[in-house]
């Protein structure tokens, strides 16, 4: 085999083995994301998550993650075992945040966020400009700092 095919056939392996790569890397990612992945399905809201490293070192729980009825559905837990339940929705017509009791209320890059630190649980809520409603609640009270990180470091998907 003279060298010339031989350099053409190692540069096609070297180009097929980065394609399957590539090509790997997508599919694991997308896998890794079912959040981002079930947002394609969501036409009637625009999506939130986290973009990087999840507040308070929290995890997603990639089997709660649900989509039915307009509502997403998806839990995070934390190295200490704290869980946290986020549902998404459409805000609901005539909604009015005044009427909500909360303790804070606080100004986001996307919307208003509410928040309740309570001894037996920590609430919270982000809703957002583009009529998105999202519900934050931890069971176990995580404390008002954190749900207020996690609330902050929502953003929209895609």
């Amino acid at each position: 085999m003279s060298r010339k095919k031989l350099v053409i056939i190692s540069c096609a392996a070297a180009g097929l083995v980065i394609a399957a790569s590539a090509v790997l890397f997508i599919t694991l990612r997308v896998q890794q994301n079912p959040v981002q992945a079930i947002s394609k399905q969501v036409k009637n809201f625009k999506v939130y998550y986290f973009n990087g490293n999840i507040p308070g070192n929290f995890a997603l729980q990639k089997e709660t993650v649900s989509y039915e009825n307009g509502i997403l559905v998806f839990s995070l837990k934390s190295p200490n075992n704290k869980t946290v339940a986020i549902t998404e929705q459409s805000i609901p017509r005539a909604f009015n945040t005044q009427l909500l009791q909360v303790q804070d209320r606080f100004n986001t890059l996307y919307g208003e966020g509410l928040l309740t630190d309570a001894n037996d649980r920590t609430a919270g809520a982000l809703v957002t400009d583009d009529h998105t409603w999202i519900l934050i609640n931890a069971p176990s009270p995580i404390g008002g700092d954190t749900m207020k990180a996690l609330i902050n470091a929502l953003q929209p998907v895609n």
